[in-house]
């Protein structure tokens, strides 16, 4: 059986101090640069434009409006500094809370092609000419140019316009598989505030309970501990209680229920959980359930024990 080496725990919580070292955000923007820098140099790349939080954060150490895809973006350069495409709505007053960003543009959007067929065309076009711009301002506009987290609207723009477009995602997933000490430090915390989210779970759980009740109470309960990002929370029981099945249907959980729950997307300063657990309510698991258990646990050893220096997916995806 695979023992796992826990990582150490937190010396400290989501405040700040000025005697104990903590998360350095100044340190952990300037080091996840440096990485999407090297990258970039690694592969010939003159410079990346990305959308989605994922990205954009990790580029700029900057959040935005997220509430459709691609409402702001960041011109990411290996040989300059960054320009941020910012929507409309944050564009005016965001510069005096980011000194680090020298560079603001207005972001050009098209709303998932919801504004109509020929506004998205000009918008598209519009977003495509303010990339232009900045590549020739910098000489750069005949180098690979790495798109990532756009829609194919976006893309077709930027090679209409002339420019080398490849691929950005291989990129980013090179640049970020491996975290920085401020970055496990912000996953630590992470999934220290959804340990409050899970315990009000354990307490709450008892016959004539609904799921959603239960599922608002620990999302309020990870929100007190720190979290900055809530998820809705999914949480299935019963006859429901399938892995990825039907979840949240208002339920009323009864005596003897197994209740699976997942709490993903819980977040720290956009790292974020991906942690699920499962109860048994009212009565101690069967044996055929306690069965269910202990061959999860045993796959899930040998999948840790496939992953080292020289094994592939494949070795780990047999179990």
């Amino acid at each position: 059986m695979t023992v796992v080496k826990m990582a150490s725990k937190l010396t400290f919580g989501t405040g700040i101090a000025d005697w104990q070292e903590r998360i350095n955000v100044e340190r952990m923007r300037r080091e996840r640069a440096d990485k999407a820098r090297q990258v970039l140099k690694k592969h010939g790349v003159a410079a990346i434009v990305a959308a989605r939080p994922d990205n954009t954060r990790y580029l700029s150490g900057l959040r935005g409006s997220e509430f459709v895809s691609q409402l702001w973006y960041v011109l990411f350069f290996a040989e300059d500094d960054p320009v941020i495409f910012q929507h409309a709505g944050w564009y005016h007053n965001y510069p005096a809370e980011a000194p680090w960003i020298k560079h603001w543009r207005l972001a050009r959007n098209w709303v998932n092609e919801g504004c109509g067929p020929e506004a998205t065309e000009e918008e598209a076009k519009l977003f495509a000419d303010g990339i232009h711009r900045e590549l020739a301002e910098r000489k750069l506009t005949g180098e690979k140019l790495a798109v990532v987290g756009f829609d194919g609207t976006a893309t077709q723009a930027l090679i209409a316009k002339g420019l080398n477009v490849v691929k950005g995602w291989p990129l980013m997933l090179e640049a970020t598989k491996t975290k920085t000490v401020d970055e496990i430090s912000c996953l630590k915390m992470a999934y220290a505030i959804s340990d409050n989210a899970w315990n009000k779970t354990w307490e709450l759980l008892k016959p004539g309970v609904s799921e959603t009740w239960v599922v608002q109470q620990a999302m309020l309960a990870a929100h007190e501990a720190g979290a900055d990002t809530i998820p809705r929370g999914n949480t299935r029981s019963g006859p429901n209680s399938f892995d990825r099945g039907i979840s949240n249907s208002g339920r009323i959980i009864q005596h003897g229920d197994l209740v699976y729950s997942a709490y993903c997307g819980i977040g720290y300063m956009g790292y974020l959980t991906c942690y699920y657990r499962t109860f048994s309510v009212g009565a101690t698991p069967d044996r055929k359930v306690l069965g269910w258990y202990r061959e999860l646990i045993d796959r899930m050893n040998a999948v840790i024990d496939a992953i080292k220096p020289g094994a592939t997916t494949a070795d780990a995806a047999k179990h």
